[in-house]
């Protein structure tokens, strides 16, 4: 199914477009990914390497660090608390801290 999108020209006139659906649903949903990207290299261990498969490694490694923090905080099981009581969350510095000791 295709659609219409504006997109203004150099000159400053809108002009009407042909996009796909497709690419309405992807601006819908790219939030979570824009989250864990920023999540990811928050506290990146990635390294440049010459090798692609060891960048590739470390690049798994980031996201699978960041994947269990979203579901520890998520887990009605690993919940935290304040001195008042009231419920936090656990931050990504604590956690990363937490799974190397």
């Amino acid at each position: 199914m295709i659609r219409t999108v504006q997109r203004r020209q150099k000159d400053g006139s809108l002009n009407d477009l042909p996009a796909p659906s497709v690419s309405e649903l992807y601006n819908k949903c790219m939030f979570g990914v824009d989250i864990a990207d920023q999540k990811r290299m928050q506290y990146s261990t990635c390294r440049k390497a010459k090798k692609w498969h060891k960048y590739l490694f470390w690049f798994c490694f980031d996201i699978a660090v960041v994947n269990s923090l979203v579901c520890i905080q998520e887990s009605p099981n690993h919940k935290l608390y304040t001195k008042r009581g009231k419920e936090r969350k656990s931050s990504q510095m604590e956690y990363r801290r937490a799974l190397a000791q």
